[in-house]
């Protein structure tokens, strides 16, 4: 059960605590209209971080924290525990729920010798799906499947001989990018504008080309956060205890009588 308010309570409360408190509320303050639109329209989380003047990704991590339930109803995902938190809603590298439920049927039926005779586009076409969307999904998601099943059509005979893979072109294009993705602490739309590339590009050819140079980043990355929040942890206990009064004197200190001002 958690404690119910109390007045008497107040001035119990850490140092640390209080601050935090007024932390969270200076949050809320700050993205209570972009709260609003996502609660009551339908707009993107990018056109309502627009309109309020502050970052999408800012207000993604803002949302999934604090109002996880409305990001939850705005994608149909049922909520079955009280533990809001323990929901998945997009995962770094993996497939959120919503695609997952959208291509889950058509994935199978790639996998199965009853649609062999059928190419991906066709295969997607079945379903009401887009071939290239289906094509992508898989190629991020479930590559083996898409090894395998090439290889049945080829051994059959029904191979359509369209070359799979990335284009020549393509590598020769992205080569120095991803090298220097791999092997500095640069962002992507960094790296694509020092090569004059598409970052929407550059990070499609990772993802499908170079998985594990996005893997090593990320386990980079969560490093770097855990780092960092010790670091913070550390520096609230040790703060924390020294703007903390002395115990002697909440208990002897005496409240003096209000005076009137004159003005």
């Amino acid at each position: 059960m958690e404690n119910k308010l109390n007045l008497d309570e107040i001035e119990k409360l850490p140092a640390k605590e209080r601050a935090l408190l007024k932390k969270r509320h200076a949050l809320h303050c700050k993205y209570e209209k972009a709260v609003t639109l996502y609660a009551d329209t339908t707009l993107s989380t990018r056109i309502i971080a627009l309109r309020c003047g502050v970052t999408p990704g800012a207000l993604g991590n803002y949302l999934r924290r604090y109002w996880r339930e409305l990001v939850l109803q705005r994608h149909q995902i049922p909520v079955e525990s009280e533990d809001l938190q323990s929901i998945k809603i997009y995962s770094t590298g993996k497939q959120n729920r919503v695609s997952h439920e959208r291509y889950k049927a058509a994935v199978e039926a790639c996998d199965m010798m009853k649609y062999i005779d059928l190419n991906i586009s066709q295969v997607a076409r079945k379903f009401g799906l887009n071939g290239t969307a289906l094509a992508n999904f898989m190629r991020i998601h479930y590559e083996e499947i898409l090894s395998r099943r090439q290889k049945i059509r080829e051994r059959l005979g029904i191979n359509d001989n369209i070359p799979r893979g990335a284009r020549p072109s393509c590598v020769q294009q992205y080569t120095d990018a991803v090298e220097l993705y791999r092997t500095t602490e640069m962002t992507i739309p960094e790296i694509a504008d020092k090569f004059k590339v598409s970052e929407s590009g550059l990070m499609q050819h990772l993802r499908f080309y170079h998985k594990d140079v996005l893997q090593q980043k990320r386990a980079m990355r969560k490093r770097a956060k855990e780092e960092k929040y010790k670091k913070e942890e550390d520096s609230w206990e040790t703060d924390g205890n020294m703007n903390l009064p002395p115990k002697q004197s909440i208990n002897t200190q005496k409240h003096l009588p209000c005076t009137k001002i004159q003005y």
